[in-house]
């Protein structure tokens, strides 16, 4: 349950409290960890439409970040193929 914005992140509990900005709160501060990119991964490549569909929607943020993307993490976690 719940509105499902981060997957399996300690990070989520302190992104809350940051309201610098005027971004709507669908837009937390993407983080590009090494694990969490495989989590990500993980769950394009799972069999649950619901999972690959938001972790699809995440790589998309992530790589629409207009100050250093991770696109050579993304590509070498091997889900752009998919």
């Amino acid at each position: 349950g719940g509105a499902g914005l981060e997957v399996a992140s300690s990070s989520g509990a302190t992104a809350a409290s940051s309201s610098s900005s005027a971004a709507p709160a669908s837009s937390l501060p993407l983080v590009a960890t090494p694990q969490q990119i495989m989590e990500h991964r993980d769950n394009v490549l799972s069999g649950d439409p619901a999972l690959q569909l938001h972790s699809t929607q995440h790589f998309r943020r992530l790589l629409s970040i207009e100050k250093n993307p991770p696109i050579q993490a993304v590509i070498e976690s091997g889900v752009v193929p998919r």
